[in-house]
């Protein structure tokens, strides 16, 4: 009988495995497309270089990557392997958060969480903003999410959001002050409010260390190869994606340390 169980789970998990697969894909557009402020919508794909429509046996994800060679079928331009690794990325992701979790309404919110720092961390660290699309958008679904399940009670939400905003707020406020330089943007500030609507004010200290201590080894790695007194910007939102990715992990276990002290 266990056995039954677990190969029934099993068939599921693989479904959603091709599931995350095509959103993947999808991610691809929106990771393309919402910094050039462009609809995701239409019109449909297209190569970058000949601008020739993708029809839809061109666009399966990674099986259309491999079997045209990584290029255009018209004009034999070469396509990024970031289209498939973002779309293995996104099918792994979905396979661990379920497998983890269980096919249920809690790993769906977690995922879709997952989904959206996904889409984050890469647009961030290419072009170094957070589009309102996903950080708003993000905030009003992690808000309104928390009335339907019980894992983050609408005001544990609503205090995460605030206080994850409020405190990156008063950072970048006192870093500015100190300095003269902007060193962290607004996005990042509505990204933690993001965040803590999706994980609770509970999740926001695991987050926020993981996210500073990633971007103190980078920086760290940085100025160890352009030398003393070289400035390189660093997208903190991708940290803060990571670190919230990382949280999604970790959290049963951190949540068993804070009910066991």
């Amino acid at each position: 009988m266990d056995i039954m169980v677990e190969n029934h789970q099993l068939f599921w998990l693989i479904w959603l495995c091709v599931f995350g697969l095509c959103l993947g894909s999808f991610l691809n557009v929106i990771i393309w497309r919402l910094p050039r402020e462009k609809s995701i919508v239409f019109p449909g794909s297209s190569c970058p270089a000949c601008g020739s429509p993708i029809h839809w046996y061109d666009n399966i994800p990674i099986i259309s990557y491999i079997i045209l060679r990584g290029r255009c079928r018209r004009c034999g331009a070469r396509i990024s392997a970031r289209y498939p690794l973002i779309e293995a990325l996104t099918g792994a992701m979905t396979f661990l958060v379920f497998w983890r979790f269980g096919i249920n309404l809690h790993a769906g919110i977690r995922f879709l969480l997952v989904a959206l720092m996904i889409a984050v961390a890469i647009i961030d660290a290419e072009h170094m903003i957070i589009p309102d699309q996903i950080s708003l958008g993000g905030l009003v679904a992690g808000l309104g999410l928390s009335f339907i399940h019980g894992d983050v009670a609408p005001l544990e939400a609503f205090i995460g959001a605030a206080a994850g905003a409020l405190f990156l707020g008063l950072v970048r406020f006192v870093h500015m002050k100190i300095t003269g330089i902007e060193g962290m943007g607004l996005g990042d500030v509505k990204l933690a409010g993001t965040i803590g609507a999706f994980l609770g004010w509970y999740a926001l200290p695991v987050v926020f260390l993981a996210s500073t201590a990633m971007g103190l080894l980078v920086g760290g790695i940085f100025l160890a190869i352009k030398g003393k007194g070289a400035r390189t910007p660093l997208p903190f939102g991708t940290f803060l994606a990571v670190g919230a990715i990382a949280y999604v992990f970790a959290e049963p276990w951190w949540m068993n340390y804070l009910l066991n002290r």
